[in-house]
């Protein structure tokens, strides 16, 4: 078998791609009726175990890579080969080059309704295509091309490549929570304060070359002019006010690339809440080095099914890695919303 050529998508579109918002399905219990199967009487959507069984007979997909990834202008050529290797045939492949012509490239990877759409691609990327996925036949299948990964750290997918391709070789459709904050649907992690800044700022060069630490090295940079802000985080209908730097609500077990807890999962119906020191730039530069290097757990944490937050003054929200708007912020869990494929071992709720 052999994949077809890869193209640049090019296209003058003008603007950089926002994460957008998608008004279906109109709640999360139409968006539950949905996903069993019928909506007014209609058969609407195939199982996990149906879009499996087709995906493991025809061996087909279409990819999607995006080249400005940390690992995708470099594996990007690879995966191609190493996915028809092991018995891929490949219907589409598309390359982004230009972050403005990531929503082309979904519409014509998807124009042909596959069952599988892989995409290799960091986190900010990955939570885009979930986004459009989401109470949709089309299965996701991932590759970690990006900085962190926090999305496929949290399904159990290996780091490296082959192991990554094995898993989609031999692994299962899992259906997986997403996030929804302010009607868009997310992957892992909604923030507010720095994380937003270093979002709007972090070079892709830097990334390339440093991986993980380019956001501790640009967290710290941003943080010398960064002003605390005060929130009040309401988490299931209970209230909290703190001032701090960083506020997160995460639907997935890692940020930045380290574990938020031992126990913490994409597929527990429960999002996971906390910030990193208090008001002091010192404290809370201490913190963050202990959590994204050291791995220690946050001390203040909360969990809950719905969380809002505001700010005094508003404040910028980033959604893995992409600004997304601004406070206030409400979030609660979509169920069971993204078909993926995950490792034998992963843990379906």
């Amino acid at each position: 078998m052999t994949a077809p050529a890869a193209f640049a998508l090019t296209a003058p579109v003008a603007g950089v791609v926002a994460i957008p918002s998608f008004p279906r399905p109109a709640s999360c219990v139409a968006a539950a009726a949905a996903k069993r199967g019928f909506r007014r009487g209609e058969a609407i959507m195939k199982s996990k175990d149906e879009l499996g069984h087709e995906i493991q007979q025809t061996r087909r997909a279409a990819l999607l890579i995006n080249s400005r990834s940390r690992k995708g202008a470099r594996l990007g050529r690879h995966a191609q080969i190493l996915l028809t290797e092991r018995g891929f045939t490949l219907t589409a492949v598309h390359v982004v080059n230009d972050p403005r012509t990531l929503e082309q490239a979904l519409d014509l990877a998807l124009a042909g309704a596959p069952a599988l759409l892989i995409v290799g691609s960091g986190d900010g990327t990955i939570s885009h295509v979930a986004a459009r996925l989401a109470y949709q036949d089309t299965v996701l299948g991932v590759l970690p091309f990006g900085t962190t990964n926090n999305f496929c750290r949290g399904l159990g997918i290996p780091m490296d490549l082959p192991g990554a391709v094995d898993v989609l070789v031999r692994g299962r459709v899992a259906d997986i929570d997403l996030g929804l904050g302010n009607g868009r649907y997310f992957a892992n992690v909604a923030g507010i304060g720095l994380s937003a800044a270093v979002a709007a700022q972090v070079p892709s060069s830097l990334k390339r070359r440093f991986g993980r630490l380019a956001y501790t090295i640009s967290g710290i940079k941003a943080l010398i002019s960064h002003r605390p802000f005060q929130a009040v985080i309401t988490a299931d209908g209970v209230s909290r006010t703190v001032r701090t730097h960083q506020v997160i609500i995460a639907n997935g077990p890692s940020h930045g690339g380290t574990a938020i807890s031992g126990d913490a999962s994409i597929d527990d119906r429960t999002l996971t809440v906390f910030w990193l020191g208090g008001s002091g730039r010192l404290a809370f530069a201490a913190a963050l080095l202990s959590f994204i290097l050291g791995g220690q757990r946050p001390r203040d944490m909360l969990l809950a099914g719905t969380v809002t937050v505001t700010t005094e003054p508003a404040r910028e929200i980033e959604t893995d890695g992409e600004i997304s708007g601004s406070t206030p912020l409400a979030v609660k869990i979509a169920p069971e919303a993204l078909k993926v494929i995950v490792p034998a071992a992963f843990r379906d709720l």
